[in-house]
Formats: C-alpha cells, structure tokens, sequence
C-alpha cells in the first residue's frame, strides 16, 4: 500500500506504508500510520507556516521545548529523504500516567514546504518503530524534479 499526499495543485508525494500499519488522514492534513497493538506511530505533515530553512534546527529545538514537557536525552538526527537534507531531534519524554516515550522527529524542506516526519513510540517498541519509520524515510519521493517515481517493494527479504 502506497500513500499518496498532494500538497495544492503542483505538489505531489508518495510513500510506502509499512506492513502491520494502520493509516489515517487527520484533520489538517496529517498522516498517522499506527501499529495494530498501538504502541508506536509514524506521521507526516506539512508545517503551516513553513520555518525558514536557514534556522530548521534552532526552530525545531524552540519548538519541542514549547511542546514536550519532562524531556531528556536530546540528541540531533540528520536523514536524507527525496534528495533533501533533513534536520531533526531524537528524545525521551517521561509522562507519569503512560511512561517513557521515545520520538523522533525530523523536517525535510521541500518547495512545497518543511515536512515533519516523526516517530511516537513506548519505550519498548522504540526499536521495532525504527524499522517501519525508516521505511516512510527512505521510499518517500516528490514530483520536484518531474514525474512521481513508484518504489516496487521486494519480494525478497
């Protein structure tokens, strides 16, 4: 199954969502992909108003400190995704009814706007997360430089 985004009329973005993951658009345009035991999710949106590229990683740490309480251990992540460099945070978050939580997040400037990919997960399904989270990274492609390019997933494992 592929997820397709179209951001206005010019923008478009496709993506595999892993195996064992149920999708759903939000309201506002936000994709969420949850595990069927809900204990990680991956999502994608498109941030309105979209920060200024040259200050991504100061306005990204601004905004977890705005948005997150009780964080620790932050440390920076860069991913590559659709030929555009991405900059992001990797973090644990204690909440006293849930327990920890470990999120990665990451923006991704694109023409049509910064894209935030992120993973949500409980502490100890943080690694298996990791997997479909990287799958969303790594076959997520733009029309930027023309027509979409579809990945074909493999047979082989």
């Amino acid at each position: 199954i592929r997820g397709l985004i179209r951001i206005g009329p010019d923008h478009e973005f496709v993506f595999v969502v892993p195996d064992g993951l149920r999708a759903q658009t939000l309201p506002g345009g936000s994709m969420v992909m949850v595990s069927r035991d809900m204990r990680y999710s991956v999502s994608i949106r498109l941030l309105e108003p979209s920060p200024a590229s040259s200050r991504l990683r100061e306005t990204l740490r601004e905004w977890i400190a705005s948005q997150y309480t009780q964080v620790s251990h932050l440390e920076e992540i860069a991913a590559t995704v659709a030929q555009h460099e991405g900059v992001g945070f990797q973090f644990r978050q204690d909440l006293p009814q849930v327990g920890g939580r470990i999120l990665s997040i990451l923006w991704v400037p694109f023409k049509a706007g910064v894209i935030e990919f992120a993973l949500n997960a409980d502490e100890k399904s943080a690694s298996i997360g990791r997997g479909p989270f990287d799958m969303v990274l790594l076959t997520f492609r733009s029309n930027e430089l023309g027509r979409l390019e579809i990945i074909k997933r493999s047979d082989k494992s």
